[in-house]
């Protein structure tokens, strides 16, 4: 009786062979996640986000956005500076306010510069579609002759898989790093290697997200502000990765001559160019005690403005329209994500700078 009682119980405590299985299924797909997680990195380079495939997933968004409709009459380009501060949505109903009809579509990609976007605009954006208006948002980061990082970044670029597949179609290499990155959801395990990142829209998670897509066209956006993201949300890695940016500061005659190279390739499609020199936050009080004031201590109080005079001085011999947004504005401390990324109020602001310059290329003929 004592044993029949036991065997019984057993037999109640037994787990289902459907619950194994299921079990084993989640066990497995965790582990297929955790692999792709670290081939990806091993593959694309140990960033915290895989900018790197970005190219061909904002292709891909792009052909979409043509699709649904038609080419865009504006295109913004640059890297995640221009990517979260070019509002495309609200430039566009202010200049439809206007009577002026617009359409705009915003290519901005993480950690690129004019190396990765002269080849981006020859053998990608203008095979789309040849828009009447580029808007190109520069930054110092992306002009720093001393940045090995950069130069290393943008090496990565151009051997990438998402520029491959933007460029080229899925190849049997990028097509394998590209399926990894969208069939895998628990990319957000990144999140617990570097937290909150950027919090609302961090790499990690704005690809994944449908209503960024949908909403915005695969653009990100920042909804925290400095103060914030000072309170607790910076992670260390972006410190030292901002050293390695712009320590040493010094123009790079490489990066000007791409950028020429940009012109002279929207000039030969009709395409109209202004340069926007981003907002960059000025506020000593917001910036003391952070790496940011310690890059201006090291690099000289005038590193700034040799970007500025540089940069500059090229445009003129170049004869683009420039808009010199940088370090002359009124913009206030709560409207920057991070001191050269604004947030989503702050994007809002510059459009309203930025759709007076546009409407009269958009009405020339």
């Amino acid at each position: 009786m004592h044993l029949s009682s036991i065997s019984s119980s057993e037999r109640r405590c037994a787990v289902p062979n459907w619950l194994k299985a299921l079990a084993s299924c989640v066990a497995v797909v965790a582990a297929l996640n955790i692999i792709a997680v670290v081939v990806i990195g091993a593959l694309d380079g140990p960033s915290p986000y895989f900018a790197r495939l970005e190219p061909g997933l904002k292709t891909q968004t792009m052909k979409g956005f043509v699709a649904r409709s038609g080419p865009p009459l504006v295109v913004t380009v640059g890297s995640s500076i221009a990517d979260m501060g070019f509002d495309v949505q609200t430039i566009d109903k202010l200049l439809k306010a206007e009577g002026v009809q617009s359409a705009g579509f915003n290519f901005g990609v993480n950690g690129a510069g004019p190396l990765v976007f002269r080849e981006l605009l020859a053998r990608v954006i203008f095979k789309l579609a040849q828009p009447k208006v580029l808007i190109y948002g520069v930054s110092a980061i992306e002009f720093n002759a001393s940045s090995d990082l950069f130069r290393a970044d943008q090496n990565k670029f151009m051997a990438s898989a998402g520029l491959s597949v933007a460029r080229d179609g899925l190849n049997p290499s990028s097509a394998l790093r590209v399926a990894m990155f969208s069939a895998f959801p628990l990319f957000r395990l990144g999140e617990l290697i570097w937290p909150n990142a950027f919090v609302d829209s961090d790499g990690w998670n704005w690809l994944t997200r449908k209503d960024f897509k949908a909403e915005f066209n695969g653009q990100q956006r920042v909804t925290v502000t400095w103060a914030q993201q000072r309170a607790g949300l910076w992670p260390e890695w972006a410190n030292e990765r901002y050293r390695k940016l712009l320590f040493g500061y010094r123009p790079s005659a490489e990066a000007l001559s791409a950028l020429a190279d940009v012109v002279r390739l929207c000039r030969d499609h009709n395409v109209q160019v202004l340069v926007v020199n981003m907002p960059v936050m000025t506020s000593s009080t917001a910036l003391e005690g952070t790496v940011f004031s310690e890059i201006d201590r090291q690099n000289g109080v005038r590193w700034r403005q040799s970007f500025e005079d540089s940069l500059q001085t090229e445009l003129r011999r170049l004869g683009v329209p420039y808009l010199d947004v940088g370090t002359k504005h009124s913009l206030p401390d709560d409207d920057f994500g991070d001191p050269f990324h604004l947030n989503q109020v702050g994007a809002m602001a510059l459009a309203e700078l930025l759709a007076p310059r546009i409407k009269p290329m958009l009405q020339s003929d």
